[in-house]
């Protein structure tokens, strides 16, 4: 693995590293369509498994497969959490590409890059919500930085340490407790998660308190509607 200015770059392209399990599903399928009587039989979520052990393994996939899907036109709510609800075929074209070495390649950040982002968002609860932003506009939703290319990191920490980002008045404890109270009521968590649903990089941003005020307020009117 070379290391080019921070970032690390794969010298084999990321869909080929650790594709046994989609090679493994991909043979599967084919010696049970052409009938062999010693094929093993595929369950009707075993795609769906090796799509989500490659995604744990390798989590540059999950940026692929969100892609993927972006480009199919389909926005499941977080595609690669929710895997049993995935539609079979195309888990399987996906895995089929990621066999074949046909998706692209980019650069990662390093450890030291990784490590520098996660401190700002643990100490600045403004770069934690345009994080999730930047990652919803330009990564698909996908907000872990070692799965992202390098460059989607490296622009934000710039821009941010730049003073680029608007600080934002975040919600305050009056619209956290009507917030959170909310979620307490029958089917408010639905509520909550599908208001989430509109902002594809907020998907682990659970707390309200974490959200500015702007948006905390747009959800308590839209479920009082």
């Amino acid at each position: 693995m070379l290391s080019l200015g921070g970032s690390q770059a794969f010298s084999l392209v990321p869909s080929m590293v650790s594709n046994v399990p989609a090679r493994t599903t991909l043979a599967r399928l084919a010696q049970a369509e052409e009938g062999d009587p010693t094929a093993t039989p595929l369950s009707k979520s075993g795609c769906r498994k090796d799509l989500k052990a490659l995604c744990n393994s390798r989590p540059f996939v999950e940026y692929h497969f969100r892609k993927f899907m972006h480009e199919k036109g389909l926005k499941p709510r977080s595609p690669t959490t929710q895997f049993s609800r995935l539609p079979e075929t195309i888990v399987q074209q996906f895995l089929a590409l990621h066999a074949e070495g046909a998706l692209d390649q980019f650069e990662v950040v390093s450890a030291d890059t990784i490590a520098k982002l996660d401190d700002l968002r643990d100490k600045d609860i403004h770069a934690l919500w345009h994080w999730g932003q930047v990652c919803g506009q330009q990564a698909f939703g996908t907000t872990r930085p070692d799965a992202i290319p390098a460059q989607v990191v490296h622009q934000f920490l710039e821009s941010f340490q730049a003073g680029r980002f608007e600080r934002l008045e975040m919600a305050n404890d009056s619209l956290i407790a009507e917030a959170q109270a909310l979620q307490r009521s029958s089917g408010g968590k639905e509520l909550w998660n599908k208001f989430r649903d509109t902002y594809p990089g907020q998907a682990q941003t659970l707390d309200p308190k974490r959200w500015p005020a702007e948006h905390v307020r747009h959800f308590l009117a839209q479920a009082k509607v």
